[in-house]
């Protein structure tokens, strides 16, 4: 919705060079601006395959670092191949997928790996990881707000290659920074103190969502508030979420201190989320709306945990570190997690299935060309959203741009 209502609407009617700078709502998105700008040049009816498929190539980026640099982390095939899976079941994969305006979710989970990697890599790859870096930096808010683990890392390790990483992160950081105290017209963010709340989202959102399904999760939501008030509905579940980290980071801290910062990589997503989300807090609490905002956050505690399950990097003769019994648990938990993504999570709702004929309002257009300095309105995903154009900035074959 907002490609079409923000993105085409704001970046379209400018010049070809200044739509790459495009500024939404304080922020720079350099990745989601070059697809958008480029989708201009060719026919309108094509237009959305390039935000798409341009998209699905971005996204992967992740995944690809994953797979090229697995043993780096100590990831053997088959926890790799379950990440990998799991990226696309997950509640939260459905609103990040596939889209330009939640490219800059990704590219968080990007540059949190290029964090959690080691950096005594070759000079093809210092080099790709540090360009790695500048574009997450350049796609968004996120994926800036992890340069004090950067910092923190690099004045660890006395590191050169980390310090020249946390100066290019911090410097996007500054730069987002700047843009964001300058803007004007920036959409006002809802703040609350309700602790509870925030508690009851990240257990949602993060434990019970990925495990019971949406529908699922939101039914017992609301049977324990009706039966028992929030305030004893959220006791239990809050505990339950406190616990599972806990763990993660009593085991990690113990065995793989390198893990930390995939652990502190996440929670400083969830508390990025918490901060400046969109939606109401009882909205992302009791109906689970707001689901892109976890995504990078779940999937740094699904690696982190995969990483905890298999050997160590560079020791294939020592034991996982994760005792027995909890690592036998992992192989059914994500065989379970799986199958709540295909059976309960992957069915959308009515109004997002579908969208409105595209390629039948283009073929209406070209067979009656609307006049210059009109003001074209087009249906867009989802249903009952308009896109609103000027005339000379569609790309038609029998009316073709005059940007």
């Amino acid at each position: 919705m907002e490609e079409g209502t923000f993105f085409c609407e704001r970046i379209w009617p400018r010049s070809f060079l200044d739509g790459f700078f495009y500024i939404h709502e304080g922020r720079l998105e350099l990745p989601a601006n070059v697809l958008v700008n480029l989708s201009r040049l060719v026919d309108l009816r094509y237009a959305p395959l390039v935000t798409t498929y341009g998209s699905l190539v971005l996204q992967t980026l992740p995944i690809l670092l994953l797979i090229a640099q697995r043993r780096r982390l100590g990831l053997g095939f088959f926890a790799c191949a379950t990440i990998i899976v799991l990226s696309a079941c997950l509640p939260q994969a459905n609103e990040v997928w596939a889209n330009t305006i939640n490219l800059h979710f990704h590219f968080s989970l990007l540059v949190a790996l290029i964090l959690m990697l080691p950096t005594d890599q070759t000079k093809p790859w210092r080099w790709t990881l540090r360009s790695g870096v500048l574009l997450t930096g350049l796609s968004g808010a996120p994926a800036n707000v992890l340069a004090p683990l950067f910092v923190w890392r690099a004045w660890r390790e006395k590191d050169r290659e980390r310090t020249i990483q946390a100066a290019i992160l911090c410097a996007t950081a500054l730069l987002q920074l700047v843009l964001q105290a300058t803007a004007t017209g920036v959409s006002p963010r809802q703040y609350s103190m309700d602790l509870e709340l925030y508690g009851l989202i990240v257990a949602t959102q993060q434990f019970f969502a990925p495990l019971l399904g949406l529908g699922h999760t939101t039914d017992l939501l609301m049977t324990l508030r009706r039966g028992h008030g929030s305030e004893f509905a959220a006791l239990p579940l809050i505990l339950a979420a406190v616990a599972g980290y806990a763990f993660l980071w009593t085991v990690v801290w113990r065995r793989r201190r390198d893990l930390a910062y995939g652990l502190g990589a996440a929670m400083l997503l969830v508390g990025l989320a918490l901060i400046t989300r969109r939606n109401d807090l009882a909205d992302m609490t009791y109906h689970l709306r707001g689901l892109r905002y976890f995504f990078a956050p779940n999937m740094l505690l699904i690696i982190v945990t995969a990483c905890l399950c298999s050997r160590p990097p560079g020791e294939e003769n020592a034991s996982p570190v994760i005792p027995p019994i909890p690592r036998g648990m992992a192989i059914p938990l994500a065989t379970w997690v799986l199958s709540t993504g295909l059976l309960l999570n992957s069915a959308m709702p009515p109004q997002f299935a579908s969208g409105p004929p595209w390629r039948e309002q283009i073929d209406a257009l070209e067979a009656s060309p609307p006049k210059p300095g009109e003001i074209v309105r087009l249906d867009i995903w989802p249903t009952g959203v308009k896109m609103k154009l000027p005339a000379e900035c569609l790309n038609l074959d029998s009316h073709p741009s005059q940007d």
